[in-house]
């Protein structure tokens, strides 16, 4: 079996409200979330707010070409869920977040048909993550033990849909205008197969706004794998 070319495309417009919101922080109130000023450049951060709930709607579109004997065999899916996070402090050095299912549902297209899975057992889960102040995912084992039934395809985790959620930050003072590239790897498991997705995405920092009385930095992601 040979596995060809997957694309993960991201919803943009949601993704730059879920990095705003968690880049938030009034430097007067927050001044760990950013370092520097917008003319030099800013050092740009992940932190979460203390005791307070955040949340994200998440929406994917996948295809997968997979050969088989020689035949293409393409699969279509599409994913949208909605999740809180809640921080819980400091754990190795990275942030430790709690995260719950609110909202879930699949739709794939395949050669033997669509398929719709029942998400119930899913919406409700929570499980713990920890990831670098910089958006480096680190531990993940706590989605990967929570699964749904993909049919045919077999049972499927919550590991790959967080894997690289979180936009890597540069690590460096960035101006507006400024774009970096970063790389991630997202392994998605089945019962029968092991897939990896190779994903290149090109960051810009937009600019700023204000959002409930705090300065959020906007970022542009686009990229696919």
């Amino acid at each position: 079996m040979k596995l060809g070319s997957g694309t993960r495309r991201w919803i943009v417009c949601i993704l730059v409200t879920a990095v705003s919101l968690v880049l938030g922080g009034c430097a007067a109130k927050k001044p760990a979330v950013v370092w520097g000023d917008p003319e030099s450049g800013l050092i740009l951060t992940y932190r979460m707010p203390e005791k307070e709930a955040l949340s994200y709607r998440f929406s994917s579109d996948q295809t997968q070409n997979v050969e088989v004997m020689g035949q293409s065999i393409a699969t279509e899916s599409h994913m949208a869920i909605g999740f809180s996070v809640q921080s819980k402090g400091i754990k190795d050095n990275g942030l430790l977040l709690g995260l719950r299912i609110d909202t879930m549902k699949v739709d794939a297209k395949s050669p033997q048909g669509p398929l719709t899975p029942d998400m119930n057992a899913i919406i409700g889960k929570s499980f713990d993550m920890t990831m670098s102040g910089l958006g480096k995912e680190i531990d993940l084992s706590g989605a990967a033990s929570i699964q749904y039934d993909m049919g045919p395809s077999g049972k499927r985790s919550l590991a790959s849909v967080f894997q690289a959620f979180f936009p890597d930050l540069p690590g460096r003072a960035v101006k507006i205008g400024d774009s970096w590239t970063a790389e991630d790897v997202i392994t998605d498991k089945t019962d029968s197969v092991e897939i990896r997705i190779r994903m290149k995405n090109e960051h810009r920092l937009d600019g700023y706004e204000t959002v409930a009385g705090l300065e959020d930095a906007l970022l542009m992601v686009a990229g696919e794998g």
